[in-house]
């Protein structure tokens, strides 16, 4: 699944994803839009090996650029990305821990939204690599 921070009101402040629960926090209550939050999730990894094996995790450590359609692009960042067990496995600091051959990855960030941001949909990509240890 993919990394969603739901609905944002414009205004400048920050929304936080946690990997651990996909739960959002608003660092201002004026950036949550009622009760139109939209979709809100960390993003999932599924990965699999050998049983008790670990893995290193790599996430990005610079901001990530979010554009919008419009024909000269508004953008925004996401920041500060995290990692967490999803429902099987463990994951310690950015080193995961396979339980019975098979782990689950989540991933959140921070969304940084400025004063004055367009209103619109917002994509980017971002690389996460599992390395087998």
């Amino acid at each position: 699944m993919t990394l969603e921070f739901g609905n944002v009101v414009a205004g400048a402040g920050t929304v936080i994803v946690a990997a651990a629960d996909g739960a959002r926090t608003d660092s201002d209550p004026a950036l949550t839009p009622g009760g139109q939050k939209g979709t809100i999730r960390a993003a999932t990894f599924n990965v699999a090996g050998e049983t008790t094996s670990t893995y290193s995790i790599t996430i990005p450590t610079t901001a990530v650029t979010l554009k919008d359609s419009a024909t000269t692009p508004n953008t925004m960042t996401a920041t500060a990305f995290t990692v967490a067990a999803g429902t099987s496995g463990s994951v310690n600091g950015l080193v995961g821990t396979l339980a019975s051959g098979a782990g689950v990855l989540n991933v959140g960030a921070t969304l940084n939204v400025a004063a004055l941001q367009a209103p619109g949909a917002y994509t980017g990509t971002y690389s996460v690599t599992v390395a087998y240890n």
